[in-house]
């Protein structure tokens, strides 16, 4: 869609690239228009942003919580904070996000 200057902190990640976020589900984390930075090369790590992708295309940000054999376990904060499983099956990727910026 276009292309930003890469921060610092993602000086040296060659794979890594950003997006815009669109959906109310993660308010307060992150709120639609705010820019996410991604870096696929870093771990996803408990209770930091991760970048989940479908085989569909749909994209959107939760927050890791674990992972298991079967699925992917992400927290949606709005309307109200919940625990969301997300088979392996319908995952393409699931990028740790690094960073945010308003719009």
């Amino acid at each position: 869609m276009g292309w930003t200057e890469r921060p610092d902190l993602l000086r040296g990640a060659e794979a890594a690239y950003a997006t815009y976020v669109w959906g109310e589900e993660m308010r307060p984390r992150y709120y639609p228009g705010n820019l996410l930075w991604v870096d696929p090369g870093q771990p996803l790590l408990p209770d930091k942003g991760v970048l989940v992708i479908l085989h569909t295309g749909e994209a959107f940000p939760r927050e890791f919580i674990r992972r298991d054999e079967e699925c992917l376990i992400v927290r949606e904060y709005w309307p109200k904070p919940k625990e969301v499983p997300i088979p392996w099956g319908d995952i393409r990727s699931a990028d740790r996000i690094i960073g945010v910026t308003d719009r």
